[in-house]
């Protein structure tokens, strides 16, 4: 082993060659790191339903005397996740948002299941009444010479 050389896993290998492969090494978890995430805008009302679905959630969990963590644990997140959702984040997944009301006993529509099954279905049967896709619309040339 040569003055030149560093010991990389176990092997002597040239400083150089050393500097070249931590290079190597660096660009690579660069390339795997996460883009940058784009501000997303919401609209108040959006924003204000998602406070108040946060709001409700966690009254509910303080009132069962249940800690986020036990949310978590239920919901299959991590508390930083019911700790979001209970603040209003909109990007929390809308899944786990209704799962957790389903836990909590939440109920954000009228109907039970069966009802609900039932609005679906009609919702369903009224969907098969609509074009497959939606294409704009041309626009009518109207010809109003006379």
């Amino acid at each position: 082993m040569t003055d030149m050389s560093i010991i990389m896993a176990g092997k002597a290998v040239d400083i150089c060659l050393a500097q070249c492969i931590m290079h190597i090494m660096a660009i690579c978890m660069m390339d795997r790191s996460m883009p940058a995430t784009r501000k997303r805008s919401y609209a108040r009302y959006t924003i204000a339903a998602v406070n108040v679905l946060g709001n409700m959630i966690q009254l509910e969990r303080k009132s069962r005397r249940m800690t986020a963590q036990e949310l978590a644990g239920r919901l299959g997140v991590t508390r930083g996740t019911v700790q979001r959702l209970e603040q209003g984040d909109p990007k929390v997944e809308l899944g786990v948002a209704f799962e957790a009301c389903t836990v909590l006993g939440i109920r954000l529509f009228d109907d039970d299941l069966g009802g609900m099954t039932f609005r679906n279905e009609e919702l369903q049967k009224r969907l098969t009444l609509l074009p497959k896709y939606a294409r704009p619309r041309k626009p009518i040339a109207i010809d109003d010479d006379f």
